[in-house]
């Protein structure tokens, strides 16, 4: 192993500890959206909001760093790489790409709407 490599693995270390932050964040969040579909109040479906942007901003910026590592590893393949060594790198980059594309639009669903619209949540959470 070289010391990219390493390297490369101890940020992948320290990506695992963002997660698990967060996945607490993630979890205040829904207790934040929980307390406005009860009480309705601003300040609570704000709070939820910009938690939900942070951790959507984070995480796109770590799959940023990850497609950034796979083109790094496309590029390093030498030409003497076997086919089936060029295709699964690839095929890995595709299909993590897609998977984390088809994440963003999960994500969306609980931001319903964007920022230019007039739309509040009451219409994507009605009243009981």
């Amino acid at each position: 192993m070289d010391n990219e490599t390493l390297n490369e693995i101890r940020i992948e270390d320290y990506i695992w500890i963002i997660y698990i932050f967060l996945a607490i964040f993630a979890i205040v969040s829904n207790y934040f959206e929980k307390e406005y579909l009860k009480k309705h109040d601003k300040k609570d479906e704000n709070t939820f909001r910009t938690i939900n942007t942070e951790i959507f901003i984070v995480t796109f910026l770590i799959y940023l760093y990850f497609v950034y590592i796979n083109y790094k590893h496309i590029k390093r393949l030498d030409e003497n790489s076997s086919p089936l060594v060029s295709l699964v790198t690839m095929k890995t980059t595709f299909y993590s790409t897609s998977f984390k594309l088809r994440y963003k639009e999960c994500f969306s669903s609980v931001l319903p709407f964007n920022s230019a619209s007039s739309e509040t949540l009451t219409t994507w959470y009605p009243a009981a």
